[in-house]
């Protein structure tokens, strides 16, 4: 049985290394010793191990013609750390090579039989290897979760692959957890091109219906508003995810059923336990009941996926409320646009402000739910050392409470308003990033070597 344990891991990245800091792939005999040495020495312990020795064989498979249309054969261009889309002529991209600071040396550890037309390959010796990695792994741990750094890549320029390998996530391509590797440090990136693009079209279509008065675009214009924040802010969290554990398909599936099923749920309860005009009694029984319908959702999805990790968990939470953000923001949209007795300058008005405030609403309130159950349901998590199952209880009712106050008659007057949803906002969103950074020391448990 294979070792899954932090030291075993650990070893076998260092010999990963250093074989693909001296193996020439261009090289067949090359790749054929390091294959030799590798089963001969048995090398490998861990899931990681394995999969380098398969890669080994792929690259072998395709120099000598053999299983040319292996579907498996795809992830050949793929870094065998972090998945994404290789930049150099090894099996490692640079972006890790340069997280693990490989320093090459004359000192020989790993020793690969050689013929007559092939000189010895030298390989750095196992302490310097591990000292470098361990005081990369030092430096990340004092560095500390940076939001600045988490942004660092929406500005960069991305190519085509780099965008189909972010969708990818959930396929065998990007088995993180299986392989024992994972990204500690997330750099997202893409929905930021999805929000640009968006935007766009929310301008474009603001222009139809304002200037040109066209009632065909109302209804486009509804929903382009209702939807480019809340999916935006998913498509985050998806990036985030770096365990890459669950698929765009699952993904999609949550956005819908599960946005429909919470609203199908509250408009139930609302029959048991109707509410008239909001006051602050209301308001809290309205954010306790829909926070209770998109828990009975995540529960549901919980059970379906198997998450352990609490960006995991986020991610569900994200999906579901995003789905229940834009079915909300459309029926209200249509709704005062209705009564309002198809007053235009009254819609926009209406989608304007659900649109700028869905930055910090459903999508993120039940994404923190949902980390808080991810953080009960896992006994053997490293949180719960210091958590207990009361932690779900802490994070189911700070939705609530948020929600009772963006929705009770406190401070909700004027352009006062506007101070109050800017303040809840922030509050959600700092509460987003500790969890995230929770996750993301969680995963460092599992991953970090």
């Amino acid at each position: 049985m294979a070792d899954n344990s932090k030291e075993s891991v650990k070893q076998d990245l260092i010999y990963i290394l250093q074989l693909n800091s001296q193996v020439k792939y261009d090289k067949i005999s090359s790749i054929k010793h390091a294959h030799d040495t590798v089963l001969r020495q048995h090398l490998f312990k861990t899931p990681l191990g394995a999969k380098y020795t398969s890669r080994l064989e792929q690259l072998i498979d395709k120099a000598e013609g053999v299983y040319k249309d292996n579907p498996h054969n795809s992830n050949l261009h793929r870094c065998l750390l972090c998945n994404y889309s290789l930049d150099n002529a090894s099996v490692i991209c640079n972006r890790c090579l340069t997280k693990y600071k490989i320093i090459p040396s004359k000192q020989e550890e790993i020793q690969l039989e050689t013929t007559q037309n092939d000189t010895p390959i030298e390989y750095e010796s196992i302490g310097s290897f591990e000292n470098n990695i361990t005081g990369q792994i030092t430096e990340d741990f004092q560095t500390g979760f940076n939001v600045y750094d988490l942004f660092s890549e929406v500005f960069t320029k991305h190519t085509r692959r780099e965008r189909e390998d972010i969708f990818i996530a959930g396929t065998y391509h990007t088995n993180t957890v299986e392989s024992g590797t994972a990204d500690l440090y997330p750099k997202p990136w893409l929905f930021s091109r999805i929000l640009a693009a968006l935007l766009t079209v929310f301008v474009l279509l603001y222009i139809c219906v304002t200037q040109f008065q066209n009632l065909n675009a109302i209804t486009g214009f509804m929903f382009i508003a209702s939807l480019t924040l809340p999916l935006s802010i998913l498509l985050f969290i998806f990036e985030i995810n770096t365990v890459k554990n669950i698929g765009i398909y699952d993904v999609t599936k949550m956005f819908f059923f599960g946005g429909i099923t919470s609203i199908f749920l509250a408009l139930l309860l609302y029959e048991i336990f109707p509410i008239g005009r909001l006051g602050y009694s209301e308001a809290l029984i309205v954010a306790f009941l829909e926070a209770l319908t998109k828990l009975l959702v995540i529960i549901v999805f919980y059970r379906l996926l198997n998450p352990k990790y609490i960006l995991s968990g986020m991610l569900i939470g994200a999906a579901i409320g995003a789905g229940f953000a834009v079915f909300e923001n459309i029926g209200y949209a249509f709704r005062f646009y209705i009564l309002s007795g198809n007053n235009i300058t009254y819609l926009t008005s209406i989608l304007l402000m659900r649109f700028w405030s869905s930055l910090g609403s459903h999508v993120v309130w039940t994404a923190i739910t949902a980390a808080g159950l991810v953080l009960a349901a896992n006994p053997k998590s490293f949180v719960l050392r210091r958590f207990s199952v009361i932690n779900l209880l802490i994070y189911f009712f700070i939705p609530v409470i948020l929600h009772t106050i963006w929705d009770c008659p406190f401070m909700d007057s004027g352009s006062i308003v506007y101070i109050k949803l800017i303040v809840l906002i922030a509050a959600a969103w700092g509460i987003l990033f500790v969890l995230i950074n929770a996750g993301l020391r969680q995963i460092s448990e599992d991953f970090k070597l």
